[in-house]
């Protein structure tokens, strides 16, 4: 925990510049209007009432930020790996603090058993191995006795191009969603663990007391899928020069299809949620 560090050295498949911090953001967002909550209604917190709330993988700290409207007498403080992409200090409700954290490694002492409620989004590309293990108990050492841990994630193998039309053609999108995992051998980029999210979490000592899958909404559809072309541009420029100069041919083509059908092709994909409380005792 350092909350002058910026960075801890991490190999990262998607990128941190200002595209990446408007994606995050769009995501956000997105994600904010599909579910109509930042808070799972089932959470047994108040916000109004004050107390201590973490976000793990923080980003550029927008959930945290939200919140903060919700939650002015609570101590918000975001974690990430990098902070790089949060506003300055300053810039900051005054409720809300960022601070470099690996979630993957030991959780300082102060940090245990501290927080009412544990936010976590989108770490489908960060779990290595397809096990969540390690990152599930140092979320539950955070948590106070009944505690709340919210995650949302995407399940990557579910995704399938749709469209508007019948029989628009959905080669290109195809060869582009597929082109970044084909042939990996990084197991971030092949996760199968999502949908088991739920067992994990009740084998770690959890109470799961949401576990829900949704596609996202048709009026939704275009807005997510700028985001999902975003996430590929991130991914070919962490590519090789060879695999970059045609993954951005693919890309290209993807992008034209889109144009000639309208805007109507678009990726979907499951996403969960999962709300989980930590025993009493």
């Amino acid at each position: 925990m350092d909350e002058d560090m910026d960075t801890i050295p991490h190999e990262y498949v998607l990128g941190r510049n200002t595209v990446s911090s408007a994606r995050l953001n769009l995501q956000h967002y997105l994600w904010t209007e599909e579910d109509g909550y930042l808070l799972h209604p089932s959470i047994g917190w108040h916000p109004e009432e004050g107390g201590d709330v973490a976000d793990i993988g923080t980003g550029t700290g927008i959930w945290l930020i939200h919140l903060a409207k919700q939650a002015p007498k609570a101590t918000l403080d975001g974690f990430d790996i990098s902070i790089s992409q949060t506003p300055p200090k300053v810039w900051l409700p005054s409720n809300v603090k960022m601070q470099v954290l690996d979630i993957f490694t030991e959780i300082p002492k102060p940090l245990r058993e501290r927080y009412d409620v544990v936010n976590i989004r989108l770490f489908m590309c960060v779990v290595s191995n397809n096990d969540p293990g390690p990152i599930i108990r140092n979320l539950v050492q955070l948590m106070k006795p009944g505690g709340w841990l919210q995650w949302g994630e995407f399940d990557l193998p579910s995704r399938k191009p749709v469209t508007a039309e019948p029989g628009t053609s959905t080669k290109a999108l195809e060869e582009a969603s597929a082109f970044p995992f084909r042939g990996s051998k990084d197991t971030r980029m092949t996760p199968r663990w999502v949908p088991e999210l739920g067992k994990l979490l009740t084998e770690n000592g959890m109470e799961v007391i949401i576990s829900e899958c949704r596609k996202w909404r048709d009026s939704t559809l275009v807005f997510n899928h700028d985001s999902t072309m975003m996430v590929w541009e991130e991914m070919r420029s962490n590519m090789d020069a060879a695999n970059a100069k045609r993954y951005g041919e693919i890309l290209s083509d993807a992008e034209r299809a889109r144009n000639e059908a309208g805007g109507g092709i678009a990726m979907n994909v499951d996403r969960w949620t999962f709300v989980a409380r930590k025993p009493l005792q």
